[in-house]
């Protein structure tokens, strides 16, 4: 299998120790949590917000509490104003009426007198019974009367208070709950991403578009073929699609990517991330007006991002290092120098002709990919992000030659961790210490992975895909490239991992595909270089087939520019069948 890499080829350069370094304002310590800062920021943001819903919290339950003390005085004081509890209040025990009494001549016992006439005497007292000190004889049952009215009372300001006092714990209990969660939430970091199962039909993809419009257009004609996702080049060479913050604050050159014709102050990645929303508020649309047609797939827009790969001497692009390494050459990566003096020459590499490379092991370049990650993912919102080039130039292990890292922050680091020992050194020497520094360099790919996995966290639970385009086969990823991808995806530093099998072997694209998948059951996506190939169409019809046999997450074409087309129309014929052909 050819070893060609996604997109254009990739450079390598040594480190320089003749330039003095010129720090940029703005980097800081490498450590993630340090430099987090959109953690940190949307932390305080929350922290704040936190602050003020603690406030309304505590208001609303000082106003339920008023709210029931309120209804039950008014409760009461209803009552103490009915005629019966009202007169409770002023009667004096000395001054109980006195209700005349009325002999029937007829029967010779005292009639009962009518309620409306008991009324009457306790509302209105005759001076006369009033004045009397012999209770009368149907004062218990005005007593009776009282103490029911009484009992009324407590049982109404009851049914009044006991429930209001029980919404208010309520209330209170789950603004309590809800603080503790909000406060978890802000004070840590989620650690699982969210998970999405949308089958990914997806093209690599180097801009040519040189406005929004045109962007448009070509996101319709992907969608007419029956993809829905594109990884549009973001950073390639060095140079950037957008206009980078992180390239100010650091002084380089805002190095727009290579677009003759380009408008001044243009941001064709803003045109993707925009041109795909339209698209998809379109399309949402017109299934709420025609239910009956069939849906169409949301459109994501993936940014592209070269990593380590930083210019190519064989372009006419000026520098040819690219703007990155111009500015900071003593970032570059260096291959081996037999003579094991200090080369300052930026040299590219050979196995990968004119390919500039930086250097893994410094914690300023690392520091600086960072800041550019998480820029595109603050500013620009996109669906994902795929690194590419995450990985050392090319290599062969039994060729010291060939071999690279022997940068002098990655001398020192090394010879600190192994005794002295010099990776000039472990190279030619036993196999053990060569394996001290083979393993050395995979560590630095593996630490830029996982920090970019944890300051994209936040924005991989609210949605955004993490992935990354390496070669499917492990051992020689590991060994010529020391990419440890199987260490990503079982860590779950990446969501998705997009392999790149530039063969013709059906044989080899199964077995390149069941490797990946085993490392990365969750999000398998197969690459075909059919297009880059310009094979037939009968060929991308196979692979297709072979990914939906495998039953990974999809397939990913490299690249758009050489989709012929027979293979539109093969790929409209697969969008037609069962799960869109995979």
């Amino acid at each position: 299998m050819n070893a060609i890499q996604l997109g254009a080829n990739s450079p390598c350069l040594p480190l320089t120790t003749t330039v003095s370094p010129v720090q940029p304002p703005t980097v800081q310590t490498a450590s993630p949590k340090a430099s987090d800062t959109s953690f940190h920021s949307k932390k305080n943001r929350r922290t704040s917000h936190l602050k003020k819903t603690n406030k309304a919290i505590y208001l609303n339950q000082l106003f339920i509490m008023g709210s029931i003390i309120t209804g039950s005085l008014l409760t009461l004081l209803a009552l103490i104003k009915h005629k019966e509890l009202k007169q409770w209040f002023k009667i004096k025990p000395t001054e109980t009426p006195v209700v005349p009494t009325v002999v029937d001549e007829t029967l010779g016992k005292p009639p009962v007198a009518p309620t409306t006439q008991l009324s009457t005497s306790i509302t209105n007292p005759s001076p006369s019974s009033s004045s009397s000190n012999t209770p009368p004889a149907n004062s218990t049952n005005i007593n009776k009367k009282v103490k029911k009215s009484k009992r009324w009372a407590a049982v109404i300001a009851s049914i009044i208070a006991i429930p209001g006092f029980g919404i208010m714990a309520l209330n209170h209990f789950f603004n309590t709950a809800s603080i503790i969660t909000t406060t978890v939430e802000t004070a840590t970091k989620p650690t699982v991403p969210k998970i999405d199962t949308t089958k990914i039909k997806a093209v690599w993809h180097r801009p040519e578009e040189l406005s929004k419009q045109a962007v448009y257009n070509k996101i319709k004609a992907f969608q007419a073929m029956g993809l829905n996702t594109v990884m549009v080049e973001t950073v390639f060479r060095g140079r950037t699609l957008f206009p980078s913050k992180t390239y100010k604050n650091y002084g380089i050159a805002p190095n727009q990517y290579a677009l003759a014709g380009l408008p001044t102050g243009a941001d064709p990645l803003r045109w993707w991330v925009e041109a795909a929303q339209q698209i998809n508020k379109e399309s949402a649309e017109n299934a709420r007006k025609n239910p009956t047609a069939k849906a169409v797939e949301p459109f994501k827009v993936h940014a592209w991002v070269q990593v380590f790969y930083t210019g190519n001497a064989t372009t006419t692009e000026l520098p040819p290092e690219g703007p990155i390494l111009k500015k900071f050459p003593q970032w570059a990566n260096k291959p081996f120098n037999p003579a094991k003096n200090n080369n300052s020459q930026l040299t590219p590499s050979s196995l990968e002709p004119g390919y500039f490379y930086l250097d893994p092991a410094n914690t300023e370049v690392r520091q600086f990919i960072r800041q550019l990650v998480l820029e595109i993912a603050e500013n620009y919102k996109p669906d994902g992000i795929q690194l590419d080039y995450i990985r050392y130039p090319n290599s062969k292990p039994d060729d010291p030659l060939t071999t690279w890292g022997y940068t002098q922050v990655a001398i020192k680091q090394f010879q600190s961790e192994n005794k002295g020992l010099s990776p000039l050194d472990a190279v030619t020497g036993n196999d053990q210490n060569r394996k001290q520094w083979e393993t050395f360099k995979t560590k630095q790919v593996n630490a830029m992975v996982q920090e970019i996995a944890q300051d994209l966290m936040l924005h991989r639970q609210q949605g955004l895909m993490l992935s990354a385009a390496i070669f499917p086969e492990q051992e020689n990823a590991l060994v010529s490239k020391h990419q440890d991808w199987a260490t990503w995806a079982q860590a779950k530093q990446t969501d998705c991992l997009f392999h790149m099998s530039n063969t013709e072997s059906l044989s080899e694209y199964k077995e390149d595909i069941k490797q990946v998948k085993k490392a990365s059951p969750q999000c398998t996506v197969a690459g075909s270089y059919a297009p880059y190939q310009k094979t037939n169409a009968d060929w991308l019809s196979k692979q297709l087939d072979e990914v939906r046999e495998q039953g990974i997450r999809g397939f990913a074409l490299f690249g758009s520019a050489g989709i012929t087309p027979a293979m539109q129309e093969t790929l409209k014929a697969k969008d037609k069948e069962k799960d869109g052909g995979i």
